[in-house]
């Protein structure tokens, strides 16, 4: 049996709006506004054990997919996460097989 996980993450360290350049734009419903305008910057690659966290949110229904996105025009990513802190990341999500011994 296939399960979804988080093969690849990114912070998302700022997001402003198009014309207050320098203010923080914090209104969590405006997603789709922000993602389609690329006000949304991808800053570093998380590292495994931030992607182990975000796999664990996933799994336990905590992680919030805000929108899917092309991941030919970001970069490989396909969503768009809120965690259960509120921190945005942009990540790609695969599949695994569950079925494969667990070490």
């Amino acid at each position: 049996m296939k399960r979804s996980i988080i093969e690849k993450a990114g912070y998302i360290n700022e997001v402003e709006p198009p014309d207050a350049p320098g203010e923080p734009f914090r209104q969590r419903d405006h997603y789709s506004n922000i993602i389609e305008n690329t006000f949304a910057l991808i800053d570093t690659p998380c590292d495994s054990s931030d992607i182990q966290c975000l796999n664990e949110e996933l799994e336990n229904h905590k992680l919030k997919i805000i929108k899917e996105i092309d991941p030919e025009k970001y970069w490989g990513y396909t969503a768009i996460v809120q965690d259960s802190n509120g921190d945005l990341y942009a990540v790609r999500v695969g599949e695994d097989d569950e079925s494969r011994e667990q070490v």
